[in-house]
């Protein structure tokens, strides 16, 4: 399962449906809670998380997923969070992202998905 975190509900949604129709199992949350919860109920192979979400930050949900499991986890940057490797991300992507980057993000970090 793809854990897809962004505040934007547009975009979120966007990016959820591109990840299933592509084969993908994908859930999308709003906000750092919402993910912990989500994780805590099914460990999620993949996370993709905007660094800015309305009840925490990026890197506070980080340090709540990380003893959940040994997953990848790639942040969505804008360009105010300066350099960010250091942290343990497994990438970092600088908005803006369309879907194809989406798409491509997954496909690095995800087992092969049926007919892909």
């Amino acid at each position: 399962m793809i854990l897809i975190v962004e505040d934007r509900d547009l975009q979120r949604r966007v990016w959820v449906d591109w990840l299933t129709h592509a084969g993908y199992v994908t859930r999308g949350v709003a906000s750092g809670g919402e993910a912990i919860a989500a994780a805590l109920d099914v460990v999620p192979q993949l996370a993709i998380i905007d660094l800015a979400l309305p009840d925490m930050t990026g890197l506070e949900l980080v340090e709540a997923l990380r003893p959940l499991g040994d997953f990848p986890i790639v942040a969505i940057a804008g360009h105010e969070h300066g350099r960010l490797d250091h942290l343990g991300f497994a990438e970092v992507i600088r908005w803006p992202l369309n879907n194809a980057g989406m798409l491509a993000i997954a496909d690095r970090h995800m087992p092969t998905v049926s007919g892909r």
